[in-house]
């Protein structure tokens, strides 16, 4: 894939690539990844590290640590899927 298209860091790749079953290496998905919503992005990241079925609790603790808003999804934009954005 080349680089200039590339959304999201390498570390960033590797997880969701491993997530879905591929190896870090493996850019065969890349298009999907870098299409991925960034709260489909986070879950993905978040269980393949082990941390599944907190994605909301760790959003609401970085919102309120850093005291920032980060952009809220509705379900139909992130395609139903189980992200952590309303």
């Amino acid at each position: 894939m080349p680089k200039t298209i590339q959304r999201y860091s390498p570390a960033i790749m590797e997880r969701v690539r491993q997530n879905l079953g591929l190896k870090a290496e493996d850019e065969s998905r890349d298009t999907e990844i870098i299409e991925m919503s960034p709260g489909e992005l986070f879950n993905h990241c978040l269980i393949w590290e082990g941390i599944i079925g907190y994605t909301y609790t760790i959003r609401s603790m970085v919102e309120e640590i850093y005291r920032i808003k980060l952009p809220r999804l509705t379900g139909k934009q992130n395609k139903g899927k189980d992200c952590f954005w309303d």
